[in-house]
């Protein structure tokens, strides 16, 4: 599975296979203003579709958010690792 459907599997709670067709079905759309199949119309389907459509026309900027998940946590444990040495 990819790094990216493992992505929207995790943050909607998803199983893996749906996160795969949310995937599949927002990258296969034509149309930038068609509505969400019924499937991913509501609850943690939709937040999935949310993210992949994301993910899909703006992958730059996905990316660049995951990183910064992942960047500004490490900021804050390091400034209080200085904070407390220093």
């Amino acid at each position: 599975m990819s790094l990216t459907a493992t992505l929207i599997a995790k943050l909607s709670g998803l199983d893996p296979d749906a996160a795969r067709r949310a995937l599949s079905t927002a990258a296969a759309q034509d149309d930038a203003a068609a509505p969400a199949p019924r499937e991913f119309a509501r609850g943690r389907g939709a937040r999935a579709y949310g993210l992949a459509i994301v993910i899909v026309r703006n992958p730059v900027r996905f990316w660049i958010s995951v990183a910064g998940l992942i960047a500004f946590p490490a900021y804050l444990i390091f400034r209080i690792g200085a904070s407390l040495h220093g």
